[in-house]
């Protein structure tokens, strides 16, 4: 079987963990979400239920909109092949072959702006991009963020947006166990724009993300994009300030908590994408119109 989806880094395909550092609270979230692959199929789900009654009386009109093309990245995963319910207790479960196709883009990510490759998740709340703290290779393979080189950098404290104070060191940190990956970061905020490089205009926002300090070597070392874009609902965050979409809602965003993507089939000559603050009618399959 051919299964498409932009919810679930290689081989972590089961139950991830997130926990805050210094805290007894540990939440449990599952990404575990996939799609059936149609031609020309266009999913703004995740952007319509994060929409839908937002609008306040009196916010500000907002147009702000851009579609970024995506690549992708294809691995095989072996999964096992549920058994009847007649089947005896000495019965094996066979396993069955599933291609899984990831799909990331390009961000700017601080002031002057630092490129970034993002794989783009459904089923995941957090944006995860490593750090220059991070000297670990799994790291360095990877292009990593520098906040002393963002004058628009803000080292947060706490999941509640209190900034890190000059010489403070006791602040919070998250931890995201995967199925067989882990990472560790610290609380960062900056200016994050997408279309930078890639077009010759481009939609800005600000986002709190985790800065990555360590992570596993697996699989995270053979993975082609750098950091995670999480577009996740609030409960798959560390915390509001930290889930992107709650970030769009807010009144100093200009651009409208909607998101669309569009996968292309494989054998199309045209690219997959991902529309921040709008979609593209013309992407919905004939069907679906």
């Amino acid at each position: 079987s051919d299964v498409r989806s932009a919810t679930h880094l290689p081989h972590l395909l089961r139950a991830a963990a997130m926990k805050r550092q210094r805290s007894p609270t540990v939440a449990a979230v599952t990404a575990d979400h996939g799609c059936r692959w149609r031609p020309r199929l266009s999913t703004a789900l995740w952007g319509m239920l994060v929409s839908a009654g937002t609008a306040a009386a009196g916010a500000p009109r907002r147009s702000a909109s851009f579609t970024l093309p995506l690549k992708e990245y294809v691995s095989i995963a072996q999964v096992p092949v549920p058994l009847p319910r007649n089947a005896p207790p000495t019965a094996r479960r066979a396993r069955r072959q599933i291609h899984v196709t990831e799909y990331y883009g390009k961000i700017a990510v601080g002031s002057p702006p630092q490129l970034f490759d993002v794989v783009f998740d459904t089923g995941s709340g957090n944006i995860v991009l490593p750090t220059i703290k991070c000297s670990e290779e799994v790291c360095s393979r990877h292009r990593r963020y520098r906040s002393q080189s963002s004058s628009t950098a803000v080292q947060l404290a706490y999941e509640d947006d209190t900034p890190l104070e000059k010489g403070q060191t006791d602040r919070d940190t998250t931890s995201i166990t995967y199925g067989t990956g882990k990472l560790t970061g610290e609380y960062i905020r900056d200016g994050m724009c997408f279309g930078y490089g890639v077009s010759k205009s481009q939609v800005c926002t600000s986002a709190d993300f985790l800065g990555v300090t360590q992570e596993s070597r697996f699989p995270f070392m053979e993975l082609p994009f750098d950091g995670i874009f999480g577009l996740g609902l609030l409960g798959l965050s560390t915390g509001p300030n930290f889930n992107f979409i709650n970030r769009l809602k807010s009144n100093e965003s200009k651009i409208e908590p909607v998101i669309g993507f569009f996968l292309r089939a494989l054998t199309a000559d045209e690219d997959s994408e991902i529309t921040f603050g709008s979609w593209r009618p013309e992407r919905l399959w004939a069907r679906e119109q």
